[in-house]
């Protein structure tokens, strides 16, 4: 798990489909403790490859927001 506290980020690895979406809100619990005063960032939950997922804040994403996306090759 990797924090940077100016732009915090967790890096989320899952064994299996059913421990995926707790795993992934426990991350995004986790940042929202550390949300950005300014109110100018959202959550991005990055899909990398097979089980592995980054979840960060985004400025591309409004505050408030949630978006998702999907790196891995087809």
């Amino acid at each position: 798990m990797l924090i940077d506290r100016t732009q915090p980020h967790l890096d989320v690895t899952v064994k299996d489909r059913p421990s995926m979406d707790e795993d992934l809100n426990r991350a995004m619990g986790h940042l929202l403790k550390l949300a950005p005063r300014t109110k100018t960032h959202g959550l991005l939950i990055t899909r990398l490859r097979h089980g592995h997922f980054t979840v960060g804040f985004s400025r591309d994403v409004p505050f408030g927001y949630t978006r998702e996306q999907d790196h891995r090759s087809r």
